[in-house]
């Protein structure tokens, strides 16, 4: 393989591991250095990994001169992607998770788009969404994009409504639309560093979200091409799959980052449709909520107890204020009817609705709680 720039690499890829199965892991790193070219590094973070992980990552990093490892005490996924932006050589950053893979030309593409667009703060492509072999194509406008698309200024605005919308629309087809991730992007590490960009700590969902907000609002200059070469792949002990009891705390510090974003950045004209945003995006998540929380076929508290814990969580004042501000025209039936209830203090009501729609359908993971 063709070695390019050894002395300061072209792309760091940093590799947040975490109690990940030992299969998925080798086949990450494996795909990795499958990579066409050696324009890169690869720092893989041990978060603390209780498993034999950390070892794993340490044999890789024996054998792959361009690969090292830094093992750190658990303090989840913002701060290993801190450590590893902090601790990057390369001119550009981006992110594997470790249960994820990549085509072997991905770094080769990722220098050809550099070189074409070198003065750009983000560079974007498309994720392959692979739920038990159910293929989903990201697809961030109505077709695939011929060439290099460019947003430059205010237009980077167009992005965020991509992440961060009024109206919500459900998933149609293979095409599913998330511009708020972190993966399968390319991010100057220079433009991160200037703009004291990063990743919030102890955030424990939708971490792509809330940085990709910061990210975009600064960002002058990005760009997108379609091009699909980033798998990510489902895996059934995820945090995002995972019953959460805590969700609900989750959720208040997640609501909290995001008016922090909008009371410093869009405090004047458009206040009130950031806010908007705000709303609509919980009102979403209350969803997930019960999915992962009170409707959980994990939870073994009974009914009355459950009920009860609905009633202490939605008296937060955030989650009223959602509650009575969302302008839920363009939400789906369901989601309607579920702000209804909780409106009306329903929680009981609430709760049957919730498992009775988890019955009815299968679990399905989005990537829209990272």
């Amino acid at each position: 393989m063709e070695r390019i720039n050894e002395q300061k690499p072209l792309i760091t890829i940093v590799v947040p591991v975490y109690k990940v199965p030992y299969d998925m892991l080798h086949r990450c790193l494996d795909s990795i250095c499958a990579q066409t070219v050696r324009n890169f590094e690869v720092i893989m973070v041990d978060d603390g990994s209780p498993d034999d992980c950390g070892n794993i990552c340490e044999s890789y990093a024996e054998k792959e001169e361009c690969f090292r490892v830094i093992h750190q005490k658990n303090g989840g996924l913002a701060v290993v992607r801190n450590v590893g932006i902090e601790n990057a050589k390369g001119e550009w950053v981006c992110f594997v998770d470790g249960d994820d893979w990549i085509e072997p030309e991905s770094m080769e593409f990722a220098e050809s788009f550099i070189r074409t667009c070198k003065d750009g703060d983000v560079l974007v492509w498309e994720e392959i969404i692979d739920t038990n072999g159910i293929l989903k194509y990201n697809c961030f406008f109505e077709k695939p994009w011929d060439g290099i698309r460019s947003f430059f200024g205010n237009e980077t605005e167009i992005i965020i409504d991509k992440f961060f919308p009024r109206y919500y629309l459900p998933m149609k087809g293979e095409q599913y639309t998330d511009m708020g991730s972190t993966l399968g992007r390319l991010y100057n590490r220079d433009f991160l560093i200037r703009n004291n960009l990063k990743n919030v700590p102890g955030l424990k969902r939708m971490q792509d979200n809330v940085f990709n907000l910061w990210v975009f609002d600064t960002a002058e200059k990005v760009y997108y091409q379609t091009k699909h070469l980033y798998h990510y792949c489902f895996n059934p002990e995820s945090a995002t799959k995972r019953y959460t009891p805590d969700f609900a705390e989750t959720l208040v510090f997640l609501f909290d980052s995001i008016r922090e974003f909008i009371e410093e950045r869009h405090s004047g004209v458009d206040h009130e449709e950031y806010n908007q945003r705000l709303y609509m995006k919980f009102i979403g998540l209350f969803g997930q909520l019960f999915e992962l929380d009170y409707a959980s076929s994990l939870n073994k508290d009974k009914f009355r107890n459950r009920v009860k814990k609905i009633k202490k969580d939605f008296k937060n004042e955030r989650f009223r204020e959602v509650l009575a501000n969302a302008d839920t025209g363009g939400q789906r039936f369901k989601v309607k009817v579920l702000r209804f209830l909780l409106l009306h203090e329903l929680y009981g009501c609430s709760l049957v609705v919730s498992v009775l729609n988890r019955k009815l359908r299968p679990s399905r993971r989005t990537k829209s709680d990272r």
